[in-house]
């Protein structure tokens, strides 16, 4: 192992320490933090705002920040958040009553049912909340939102996923009419036929201080890995899921049947991703280890890779902050469309000169009349360079582009998610 790479493993590890502490309410060991005293506070805290948990880890940080004797810790931002926090759960909790009222079946999901498992439910930041309702129903709820105050955000919503925020305060709902949004592809097919939404397999929870109805303990494991799965593959993904998982698993694995699971996580070709998360989490987290119980799986290369790639966030170049250029090259390999070529020089041509099916949303053209793919390939680049010359500091050169494809196609490959 490389200087660099023990230097970014002892940053791991250090954030991870701090995280399980932090989820499981624990004081920090002074005898623990020695190992780590040489490391900065900063990077904690750089890592903590980027993966969205600095108001889950802050005063943990602010502790090792004493314990290293720094000069300057910077003032929490705590009673902020905490404010922001609790507005949010009222605006969600008066959202619940009307629909009760409109007799709309409103599912929840994600959101608070994960926080009602922090310490604290404050403790995990969120921006939205996520519901389902069944297409029958979608338009009275689309209705009923809008009379309360909520307005539709027509540049973010999507066929499936109608995005509504609310004009007296900063509270996002993004309702679902699928749980897969608008993806369309082998694997949804597979995902739709388990039925996560189907009636008898909801569940009544009571979270956060008000009563929902939610996925069933198993289906709502498998949405999240679907959830996970999908920023990992698209645009790369953070550690606050990882709490999540753990929190999960550890307050609902025993209603879990893990045999079933397993078999519908094999059907999906998430079974090496998922296990290599559960094993993360069960060294780092000290999640409960009976999810893994029979399996034997030997941990390669790729296991540090993924590990320092959530570690990361998938970010490959500090200066890019517009991930999602990648999106559209990427979502065939998400959703089981296109394999991972044997060589690289194929997936890079695969990149440069996407399918038709790849490019009928923004160049629908190529859908009615196939023969003008060649047509939809160089305005696809004319577009590029145009928008590249616009924004060069925070857009991707061509190279890099690739380079980042590469990359996260590579690593998809390595853990078993092209099948």
């Amino acid at each position: 192992m490389s200087i660099e790479q023990s230097n970014i493993t002892k940053e791991w590890e250090l954030y991870m320490y701090l995280l399980r502490c932090a989820i499981r309410g624990e004081q920090l060991n002074t005898e623990e933090l020695e190992k780590f005293q040489k490391i900065e506070s900063s990077k904690m805290r750089e890592k903590a705002s980027k993966s969205g948990q600095l108001f889950l880890l802050e005063v943990y940080i602010n502790e090792y920040a004493k314990y290293r004797k720094e000069d300057n810790i910077p003032k929490s931002r705590g009673l902020k958040q905490v404010i922001y926090e609790y507005e949010k759960y009222k605006c969600i909790r008066n959202v619940l009553v009307l629909a009760e009222e409109h007799k709309l079946p409103f599912i929840i999901f994600k959101g608070c049912v994960l926080a009602d498992l922090y310490p604290q439910y404050i403790q995990r930041s969120s921006c939205d909340t996520d519901i389902f309702i069944e297409h029958e129903y979608r338009q009275q709820a689309i209705d009923m939102l809008v009379e309360a105050g909520y307005i539709i955000n027509e540049e973010h919503s999507k066929n499936e996923v109608c995005v509504l925020k609310y004009s007296k305060y900063p509270h996002t709902i993004e309702l679902h009419s699928c749980l897969w949004e608008d993806y369309e592809g082998k694997r949804l097919d597979i995902l739709k036929s388990f039925g996560l939404t189907d009636e008898d397999k909801l569940i009544e929870l009571e979270t956060c201080g008000f009563k929902v109805t939610t996925l069933g303990y198993e289906e709502h494991l498998i949405y999240q890995l679907f959830h996970i799965i999908k920023h990992f593959s698209l645009e790369g993904v953070g550690m606050k899921y990882l709490a999540d998982i753990t929190l999960y698993v550890d307050a609902y694995g025993k209603y879990i049947d893990y045999s079933h699971m397993w078999e519908r996580l094999e059907q999906l070709d998430y079974a090496k991703f998922s296990h290599y998360l559960f094993a993360i989490c069960i060294e780092f987290l000290g999640m409960d280890d009976a999810i893994l119980t029979g399996r034997q799986m030997a941990m390669g290369d790729e296991f540090y890779e993924f590990m320092i790639d959530l570690f990361n966030g998938g970010v490959m170049y500090e200066d890019k902050h517009d991930k999602w250029q990648i999106l559209g090259m990427m979502t065939p390999y998400f959703t089981g469309e296109k394999k991972g070529a044997k060589r690289k020089i194929g997936r890079k041509l695969a990149v440069i000169f996407p399918r038709a099916r790849d490019l009928q949303d923004n160049y629908p053209y190529v859908n009615k009349y196939p023969f003008l793919l060649p047509v939809a390939w160089v305005h696809k680049a004319v577009k590029y360079l145009i928008k590249y010359n616009k924004k060069s500091d925070s857009w991707y050169s061509a190279g890099e582009k690739l380079n980042v494809a590469e990359h996260r196609i590579d690593l998809m490959d390595k853990l078993g998610l092209l099948g």
